[in-house]
């Protein structure tokens, strides 16, 4: 689903999002045409919304998924 950003640096970001999400809850967050696994530190009721707190998970180059479908297509892999 959609989230807004709030803010965002290198490993961590802040965002609004309509659901509770659990602290330590793995995310797929696509930005720029890629997609990149976070981990839930906090969820902040705010009004009808949450403030999602998550950091940046070192995902091992074989979860890489948009890469491996790729060169599946490509016959490569």
């Amino acid at each position: 689903s959609a989230a807004q950003i709030i803010e965002y640096s290198k490993n961590r970001a802040m965002l609004r999002i309509g659901r509770y999400m659990t602290v330590g809850t793995i995310v797929q967050l696509h930005l720029e045409g890629e997609f990149l696994l976070w981990k839930v530190f906090c969820c902040i009721p705010k009004g009808n919304s949450y403030y999602l707190g998550i950091e940046l998970v070192e995902a091992p180059q074989s979860l890489n998924y948009r890469g491996r479908c790729e060169h599946a297509a490509d016959g490569k892999g």
